[in-house]
This record gives C-alpha cells, sequence and structure tokens, in this order.
C-alpha cells in the first residue's frame, strides 16, 4: 500500500486530495492545523469524512511547529508528499501580513528541510498560485514568465515559496512541483471565495458585491481538474529518471487551469441560471491586490503529462449549487 502525506487536509484543495488518495486505496497521512479563517466547522465535517477510512489518520498541528514535519518523514516513509497546506486569500494578506510568511514561507521550508533530511527522493507536489503572476499583462500567462511583479504579499510569498523550492533541488537533488492553481472552485469550497459568496448571497436574496462591474476575467478550475493535475504531474515525477546532467534532483513549474478565462459577472450570470434565481448587484470599486484577468497555458502540463482540464464552467457551477443546498 502506498502511503501519502497531505498536508492542509482538511483544507479545501488538500481534503480533495486525500479523499481521492484514499479512494485509490493510499493509506493517508493529513497534517492541518484548523485555523479560524474560516469557518472551522467547515473544516471539521471535511476531516469527519475522512476520517472514516481506516487508512486515514490525522495530526492536528501547524506545520510550523517544532520538528512535526521533520518527525513524520523520519518515522514514515512517504510514496508523495502533497503540500497543500498555506495561508490562503489574497486580500487578508493586507490585513495580517505575518500569517503569510509564517505558513507560506517558513512552512514550507520546514517541509523542504525535512524532505532534505529524510526523504530527499520522495514526490513533492506543493501548491502555488496563478497570483505569481500579478500585474503581468501578457496573456496567456506562460511558466517561463519572470512572475516578479506581485499584486499582494500572499502572491510573493508564494513566488518565495517557489524559489525556495527550487533552490533545495538544485542543492539537495529533491524531486518537486510546484503547481500554480488558477481560481479552484467547487464542492467544499471556502466561504471566502467568490462562488461560495455569490451563491449565498443569491439563494439568500442579498446583495451581492461585486468589484470592477464584474469586468475582470478570471481562468475558473473545477477543483477535479486541479485533482487530476496533481495526480498527473505526480506520475510524471515517478517515472521521471534523472540522467547524468539532471543528477542534482528534479524541478518543474506547472500551471493548472482551464485555458478558458471567463468574465466574472458571466460568471454570476451562469450561477443565476442554476440556482434560478437573480442577483440583487452592488457594485464595488476594483480592490487593492486584484488583478485584472489571468489566463493559464496549459501547454507544458499538457506536453510533458496528458493533463487536461474535463468539467466546463456550468457543469461545474451546477456540482457547487447541489452540493451548497444540501449542505446549506
Amino acid at each position: 500500500m502506498r502511503k501519502v502525506l497531505v498536508t492542509g487536509s482538511a483544507g479545501f484543495v488538500g481534503f480533495h486530495i486525500a479523499l481521492r488518495c484514499l479512494q485509490r486505496g493510499d493509506a493517508v497521512r493529513g497534517v492541518d492545523n484548523f485555523n479560524s479563517y474560516y469557518s472551522v466547522s467547515l473544516k471539521e465535517k471535511r476531516s469527519k469524512i475522512l476520517r472514516e477510512f481506516p487508512d486515514f489518520s490525522e495530526v492536528r498541528a501547524s506545520i510550523n511547529a517544532d520538528d512535526i514535519l521533520a518527525d513524520l518523514l523520519k518515522k514514515d516513509k512517504f510514496d508523495s508528499i502533497f503540500h497543500m497546506a498555506a495561508q490562503a486569500g489574497v486580500r487578508y494578506s493586507l490585513e495580517a501580513p505575518y500569517l503569510y510568511t509564517q505558513s507560506n514561507i517558513d512552512g514550507s521550508l520546514k517541509l523542504f528541510e525535512a524532505l532534505r533530511m529524510h526523504q530527499p527522493s520522495s514526490n513533492c507536489i506543493a501548491a502555488s498560485s496563478s497570483s505569481v503572476y500579478g500585474r503581468s499583462e501578457q496573456m496567456p500567462f506562460r511558466e517561463s514568465d519572470a512572475a516578479d511583479q506581485p499584486s499582494s504579499l500572499y502572491a510573493a510569498t508564494k513566488r518565495s515559496m517557489e524559489l525556495i523550492a527550487s533552490s533545495y533541488v538544485h542543492l539537495y537533488g529533491l524531486r518537486i512541483a510546484c503547481l500554480r492553481f488558477f481560481t479552484v472552485y467547487g464542492p467544499w469550497g471556502r466561504p471566502d471565495m467568490a462562488l461560495f459568496k455569490f451563491v449565498q448571497a443569491i439563494q439568500n436574496r442579498e446583495s451581492l458585491e461585486l468589484f470592477n462591474s464584474g469586468e475582470m476575467k478570471r481562468d475558473f478550475t473545477f477543483v477535479d481538474d486541479v485533482v487530476s493535475a496533481c495526480f498527473s504531474v505526480e506520475a510524471f515525477q515517478s517515472s521521471a529518471k534523472l540522467s547524468p546532467a539532471n543528477d542534482n534532483g528534479l524541478f518543474e513549474i506547472f500551471n493548472v487551469g482551464c485555458g478558458n478565462p471567463v468574465e466574472v459577472k458571466e460568471f454570476v450570470r451562469a450561477i443565476e441560471s442554476s440556482l434560478g434565481l437573480k442577483a440583487l448587484i452592488q457594485n464595488q470599486p476594483f480592490q487593492p491586490g486584484d488583478v485584472h484577468a489571468t489566463h493559464a497555458d496549459i501547454t507544458k502540463i499538457q506536453g510533458m503529462t496528458g493533463w487536461r482540464p474535463k468539467v466546463s464552467i456550468n457543469e461545474g457551477i451546477q456540482h457547487f449549487v447541489d452540493w451548497y443546498r444540501a449542505h446549506y
């Protein structure tokens, strides 16, 4: 039986990865600190689903806690590590900057150090973000772009994580892939994310805040497609043979998006159609830290792993609405 470690296992993407790993027959160890950035009860519900599997075990602790990750990697040999733990939220990084450096930089460094000491040959798939492209106006975003103009501290911490990962691969021969997720959405999503807030407002007949009149474009990516991308990259890492010219490890960055950006106001219209209700829109100005558009070039991940997104925006929204109405 394969052993897998998932950091942030009670979080949105981490939960879905842990669940799919369990469903494919892996033994999964999850690590999560259940912080209160958003509803802890939602995290508890995700955790409860995972704990129904006999091959799931959970460590409730911060990845920053002394020796937590080092002890785990010293005790158990993991075939793959999915590093999804992070302090999320672009706008909140303006209010609580130190939480972002502690989790996204220091926490990731703890993991890479633990890998260096105990399991340098394990696959590591780390969650990055499309926000690293920042103020770039060159569309679509390509992994080869400079990514040196972050619009928020959140973006800066994610880019920093990538650079630290690259240095550890070069120095210590680790195997790390950083996946730049583009606006992930779907069932069990975070309450601070656009889809959750929009559905909640429309369903409850409350006003919906729409920034910049919804005239921003986002490359929305359904969570099941994100999970399948992680698994495709994992398979690529496992099959990659290190040549003498590349004996200093394996490092890659991949965009994970739909490749078909949609205007936010069109996204709202699709939600209205799914709910059968009209939104009560309250327009708000463009927000600091936001970007006007995101658009993933997914040529690299398609070419190297064969992964392709499968879920359309209308299908994905319907899946979320069905989940939301069942749970709320």
